[in-house]
């Protein structure tokens, strides 16, 4: 697991998860596409994960974005 700093809503938060790379594609299958998996969402040493819950795919493609 590894954390990352990333700026959600002018706000900077601390997202600890497992980052899944995604692979190239063949004649017989589709590439996949990388994927970050959150365990934990803090601000300040508060955990938000629950709070922002209704936007943990932004956040995730967030974190996606700035290890690409």
């Amino acid at each position: 697991m590894e954390t990352h700093k990333i700026t959600f809503k002018n706000t900077e938060l601390d997202v600890t998860g497992t980052f899944y790379k995604g692979g190239w594609g063949t004649r017989e299958e589709a590439p996949t596409a990388h994927q970050f998996e959150i365990d934990r969402i803090d601000c300040q040493g508060l955990d938000l994960t629950e709070l922002l819950d209704d936007n943990i795919n932004e956040i995730q493609n967030l974190v996606i974005d700035s290890l690409i």
